[in-house]
């Protein structure tokens, strides 16, 4: 293996994928597109779009385009989990529409449908912020622990989808109660709805991620327990950083 491109370097993922990668001594250029690269990529890895923008669709299908003509020999890409499931949100349509164009590629593939992350979940519940009822289930998984399982596809053959998911299958109340605050609020989850129906006009983006914040309220995230990192371990970092 020659080289890889980790495209959305400067995302919490990507740094951590890129640092992963490092340390197995895989040589690693960072950059959104494949025709800047300064060197010969052997494997397209990326997680644009990730952080909930599907503005990012273009730049994630415009790089698959662009891997093919260059022949690459591997793409990885992080989705989301149930991307096809609900065509109704933007965030995983878009992660979706992604994932159609990788595997009508000709390049071997690895795409990875992970439950919401920790750094995901840990904001609201680091706010003491609950929405709805609290009782959808969801087994979050560690950034890093995501990372690796990144990078054990990136230095993998074959073409898979793997969904993934942590250890722990918990209730949304017990993930806001593991973050320890002093007080939980909280909040209908219909106002998520309303959130995205109202901004929709003014900014995709936060419309998308208000969109699947309700759905994540409602309905159950759960995906085989890849990762081994407790949510109870995370929340101590925080904590003691």
């Amino acid at each position: 293996m020659t080289c890889v491109l980790v495209a959305g370097a400067d995302e919490r993922l990507g740094k951590l994928v890129a640092g992963e990668l490092a340390q197995r001594g895989v040589a690693v250029t960072a950059s959104n597109t494949v025709a800047k690269a300064a060197v010969r990529v052997e494997v397209v890895f990326s997680c644009l779009g990730h952080a909930g923008s599907p503005g990012d669709v273009a730049r994630n299908l415009e790089l698959v385009a662009e891997a093919r003509r260059a022949r690459v020999h591997r793409f990885v890409y992080v989705s989301a989990l149930h991307a096809g499931r609900f065509p109704a949100s933007r965030y995983l349509a878009a992660h979706a529409q992604v994932a159609g164009q990788i595997k009508q590629s000709r390049f071997g593939y690895g795409i990875l449908e992970p439950a919401p992350l920790f750094s995901e979940v840990g904001e609201s519940a680091s706010l003491g912020i609950l929405y709805g009822k609290g009782l959808a289930q969801s087994n979050p998984i560690d950034d890093g622990d995501l990372a690796r399982l990144c990078v054990d596809l990136i230095e993998g053959v074959g073409s898979m989808v793997v969904p993934v998911g942590g250890p722990e299958i918990l209730t949304a109340r017990q993930i806001t109660e593991a973050a320890g605050t002093a007080r939980i609020r909280r909040i209908p989850s219909w106002t998520l709805r309303a959130a995205s129906a109202l901004f929709a006009p003014i900014s995709a983006n936060y419309a998308a991620r208000a969109h699947l914040r309700h759905l994540r309220a409602s309905r159950g995230f759960v995906a085989p327990a890849l990762g081994s990192t407790r949510l109870a371990e995370y929340f101590k970092n925080i904590r003691g950083a």
